[in-house]
């Protein structure tokens, strides 16, 4: 026999009973996930029977969520659609990202879009590009930088903070 089989044979010899769970140690408290499974308080006169803890789930989802850390408390996070107009055809804004000015014009859509409108990018790697979103086009037009600074998308992802007008960018009104 090798080391090997030895140590399984000693293993499987081993009482190992003490990690089975022990249902006598969980605490008897109510399950708010199924109450009507839950034990009614213990007085003298009790004429029923005390039905059974809880088993349809583990013991561990019977602890309240403000207790066992979970967020189920609360409410599902929404999102709020913010409106934006864009700027007349032959508009030409642009966005400083790091230093490098990038400039684009809004056109007329050469397909059917909501707005009607694209930004087609003047200048960069991706001059010419014509894209439906100012999102889109500013990570397009940032795209060749951000790879080569390995920046992600950090500080380049709301597209309608970072596009302006040219006049407002220079800070003229």
């Amino acid at each position: 026999m090798n080391d090997f089989q030895q140590a399984l044979a000693a293993l499987q010899a081993t009482d190992l009973s003490f990690l089975a769970p022990n249902p006598s140690a969980i605490p008897s408290q109510k399950c708010p996930l199924h109450m009507e499974h839950a034990a009614p308080p213990e007085t003298e006169n009790a004429s029923t029977p005390t039905p059974p803890r809880c088993g349809e789930h583990e013991p561990s989802a019977c602890v309240p969520a403000s207790e066992s850390g979970n967020a189920a408390e609360k409410p599902p996070r929404t999102r709020q659609h913010v409106e934006h107009a864009w700027p007349p055809v032959g508009t030409v804004v642009s966005g400083d990202y790091f230093g490098t000015v990038y400039r684009a014009e809004v056109v007329k859509a050469n397909k059917p879009l909501k707005s009607g409108r694209q930004l087609k990018l003047m200048d960069g790697p991706a001059k010419g590009k014509r894209l439906d979103s100012f999102t889109k086009a500013l990570l397009v037009a940032t795209a060749r930088q951000r790879q080569e600074t390995r920046f992600g998308r950090k500080q380049a992802s709301n597209g309608w903070a970072f596009w302006k007008p040219e006049a407002q960018a220079r800070g003229t009104s």
